[in-house]
């Protein structure tokens, strides 16, 4: 039986960014900054603006965005 290779994207909240308003946020609205989250989608799509993001939110429960 071949076994088939899985994969997936992990990134980083960035810590500090500048929002299109010129203020400074912490992270995102769900993730803090430095989280670590799971990039999912099976297809990426170009009608789309973004894919999810699995990872632990603020309240330190799992979260898709």
């Amino acid at each position: 039986m071949k076994r088939r290779w899985k994969y997936c994207v992990v990134a980083n909240i960035v810590k500090t960014r500048i929002d299109e308003n010129g203020i400074l946020r912490y992270g995102t609205p769900a993730f803090t900054g430095g989280s670590k989250v799971y990039l999912c989608g099976k297809i990426w799509n170009r009608n789309r603006n973004g894919i999810s993001a699995l990872g632990l939110n603020r309240g330190k429960r799992y979260f898709v965005e």
